[in-house]
């Protein structure tokens, strides 16, 4: 069964998207990006700019994804979500 509740909506902007120089300044601001971690990875933008950081998983591991993954790419997703999480963002993979 769905659960319908009332309260804020988050839009995440993806894709082809303005750079956050030009979200940062809007006011009032509605949205937030959805970065790309190879791009942003080590940048001060804060999660009201970046609520996700997100990444072609081709891009990032040059693999397909095989379980169990290996301890390299283990360590690359920990590195990349510590990461994020301390700056209050989300990371994802497609």
């Amino acid at each position: 069964m769905t659960k319908v509740s009332q309260g804020a909506v988050t839009v995440i902007l993806s894709g082809s998207r303005p750079g956050a120089d030009v979200i940062s300044t809007m006011s009032p601001r509605y949205l937030v990006l959805d970065g790309r971690i190879l791009e942003n990875e080590n940048d001060d933008w804060p999660n009201t700019v970046y609520l996700w950081q997100s990444q072609d998983w081709a891009n990032m591991f040059d693999v397909v994804p095989e379980f169990p993954f290996s301890e390299e790419t283990c360590s690359r997703i920990t590195e990349v979500s510590q990461k994020a999480h301390a700056k209050g963002q989300r990371i994802r993979f497609w």
